[in-house]
């Protein structure tokens, strides 16, 4: 045996001691840097780790998360100890499948002792996790992009890493979120004045302070737009839009009591951006509440629409985005 179990991923080698930082050099984007492409070259899993470098350990410039790249390379005549047959595949519980080959890989520590692999569907119900060459994989962020430019088993596999990440997001920063339970509403501001006002002026029942809901621009900056920001003495509660039509209609159509224009809030990306890290905020309208709810949180997002039925909270999409990290 070597001093590397093959059949384990670079993520779990490395998490128990088998590989060091030796034989998975840390990838990471150079300071002040928005983007940048470096070529790797990578040993085919199995090889003696003593000897070749067999991946890399590459951090997400948005998340911080550290993804490890490795080659898996299957060899004539049937199961290896470096990956299993091309065509062979696992079947969950739920139908799915997951389709093993040879190609790059792209795997991160998960809960306990799991790997998460990066995958792509290949067609309705079947996955894969390993990419050939010719082909380029994406991490969840789009901060990362790998390309499979060659390889082979007996060679190992030349591959391109282009590292972004959003040049604006050093200047965010953070938007805090209100709960009113007597109005049924939630309120946002960028302001720490107004944050620190609210917090001293108001009792929990009215506005309870549950802390940073996302990130923000205070001031203008390249691809934002504004976030404007409206009043209901009616309603008691405030409305976001980063539609500039939107904004023009409620202004028009309502008068101040029911909706009083307040002006900026602050900057945010428009939704469908193409910005490394970006998180989509979902919008909500309650007709029972007559209120919107705003939420950058993708599982609270998703428990939302699982819980309450449309009267209540009706999902209408992502109304703008912000930045990641």
């Amino acid at each position: 045996m070597t001093d590397v179990p093959a059949d384990l991923s670079l993520a779990a080698a490395y998490g128990v001691g088998f590989l060091t930082d030796t034989h998975l050099p840390l990838v990471e984007l150079a300071d002040g840097v928005s983007e940048q492409t470096v070529t790797l070259s990578i040993g085919r899993m199995g090889l003696h780790p003593s000897s070749h470098r067999v991946g890399y350990r590459v951090e997400d410039p948005v998340t911080g998360e550290i993804w490890f790249l490795e080659y898996r390379a299957a060899t004539f005549g049937g199961a290896t100890p470096f990956w299993m047959n091309e065509g062979s595949g696992i079947v969950f519980d739920d139908g799915r499948v997951l389709e093993v080959g040879p190609g790059i890989r792209a795997v991160r520590a998960g809960d306990g002792r799991s790997t998460v692999a990066l995958a792509r569907q290949t067609e309705p119900g079947v996955w894969s996790a390993a990419w050939d060459v010719g082909e380029t994989l994406v991490s969840p962020t789009e901060s990362l992009e790998w390309a499979f430019v060659s390889g082979s088993p007996g060679s190992g596999a030349v591959v391109e890493l282009t590292l972004r990440r959003d040049a604006n997001a050093a200047s965010a920063t953070p938007v805090y979120r209100f709960w009113s339970s007597t109005k049924r509403a939630h309120f946002f501001t960028a302001d720490l004045a107004e944050r620190d006002f609210v917090i001293a002026a108001y009792d929990d029942d009215e506005w309870l302070y549950e802390g940073e809901a996302y990130r923000a621009f205070p001031s203008a900056v390249g691809g934002a737009q504004p976030l404007y920001r409206f009043w209901s003495a009616r309603y008691q509660g405030h409305f976001y839009t980063a539609d500039l039509a939107e904004r023009d209609f409620v202004i028009a159509a309502y008068p101040d009591d029911e909706w009083l224009y307040e002006g900026v809030a602050y900057y945010v990306y428009p939704s469908g951006v193409d910005v490394p890290g970006a998180i989509g905020v979902a919008r909500f309208w309650s007709a029972e509440f007559r209120h919107h709810f705003y939420t950058a949180d993708a599982a609270e997002r998703e428990a939302v629409i699982e819980l309450y039925p449309d009267n209540v909270w009706r999902y209408e999409g992502f109304a703008f985005e912000v930045p990641g990290g």
